[in-house]
């Protein structure tokens, strides 16, 4: 609900529990709970950082992602999905 709250605050329209739709019309997902991944600080560790609407951002590396995915022995994520 923490995400949630804080959306209403940035006056975001809530479109589910996991998508909401920012002023400017992006629209961003979360995730509440991720299997296979190490701890925050660990991934944070390695996020590389990105330019996402004018702000340096931290972002996952694809290779964890794809490792959690095969440790899990879930489905493979297509690579088109970047």
């Amino acid at each position: 609900m923490k995400v949630l709250n804080l959306s209403r605050r940035l006056d975001a329209q809530i479109l589910a529990n996991t998508v909401i739709e920012l002023s400017d019309g992006s629209q961003v997902n979360f995730l509440y709970e991720v299997h296979g991944l190490k701890s925050f600080r660990s991934e944070y560790r390695i996020a590389k950082k990105i330019r996402w609407l004018g702000q340096r951002s931290p972002c996952c590396p694809w290779s964890e992602f794809t490792r959690a995915k095969n440790l899990l022995g879930a489905p493979k994520i297509s690579r088109t999905f970047r």
